[in-house]
């Protein structure tokens, strides 16, 4: 992104193409030169190490779901258990 100064150099020197100040002027009509800020703008933060939070982020989730999925399997293998203890067991009859 340019910097206030250039910015500042390139309106003057758009302003002189085709002598435009100089044709508003005869006209009657204002120039309407947009005010630039006093300061210039904090600048963005790295697309890289904002790329690399994201990837941290999505491995964290991905852990997270891996983590509950575990979780969810020993959960039922559990239930299982306990039903398998309270069943009743069956003997078959040889006769």
């Amino acid at each position: 992104m340019p910097s206030l100064k250039q910015l500042e150099t390139f309106a003057a020197l758009f302003r002189g193409v085709g002598h435009e100040d100089e044709i508003l002027n005869n006209l009657g009509i204002p120039s309407e030169t947009p005010e630039l800020p006093d300061s210039e703008p904090e600048p963005l933060p790295d697309p890289a190490a904002a790329e690399a939070a994201d990837s941290d982020a999505a491995d964290a989730d991905a852990d997270a779901d891996a983590d509950a999925r575990s979780t969810m399997r020993a959960c039922a293998r559990a239930r299982e258990r306990a039903w398998a203890r309270r069943r009743p067991k069956t003997h078959s009859r040889s006769n």
